[in-house]
């Protein structure tokens, strides 16, 4: 089986991608593997997975040549779909515009974007939240000062001890 195909550097059409994939007459997937030597040559296994397993199929050396065109058939297949797919998505992003930036008018100019106000209830520009207490009542927030100034418990005040390194 001789399957023929133009300079990879044009690329082709859908429908030539798929008159390819027509003459692909035989196909396998998997791998030939070598599992031992006889007096006659080298006995093959045929590897592939399947279902979730691996399989491994003794192959007679009379069918070893087919059986390689069937897995060059197969990994044709898989890469002239791969085309196939990639054309017909970016075809499809072209139609629907997809992908596509708007080019801003320079002509239209958009005004700037107004600054935030001040709100009621930002303690940075009102001041403490009306009718609330200033001062938090319960224990000391973990790793810190804490809300009455004193320090965790193991550290001295006035001084900050710092871990030795090597």
């Amino acid at each position: 089986m001789l399957i023929y195909i133009p300079s990879m550097n044009a690329p082709l059409s859908p429908q030539s991608l798929i008159e390819q994939i027509l003459q692909i007459q035989r196909m396998e997937h998997g791998s030939l593997s070598i599992i031992g030597q006889g007096p006659s040559g080298p006995y093959y296994n045929l590897n592939s997975w399947e279902n979730g397993k691996n399989r491994c199929r003794y192959l007679p050396q009379d069918k070893v040549p087919e059986v390689q065109q069937a897995i060059e058939g197969y990994h044709k297949y898989q890469q002239l779909t791969e085309q196939y797919a990639q054309q017909i998505i970016e075809q499809t992003r072209a139609q629907l515009n997809i992908g596509v930036k708007k080019s801003p008018n320079p002509t239209q100019r958009t005004p700037a974007p107004n600054p935030p106000r001040p709100r009621p209830g930002n303690p940075e520009l009102n001041g403490p939240f009306p009718g609330r207490r200033t001062q938090r009542r319960g224990p000391p927030a973990t790793g810190g000062a804490g809300a009455r100034g004193r320090f965790p418990v193991g550290q001295p005040s006035g001084r900050l001890s710092v871990a030795a390194s090597r």
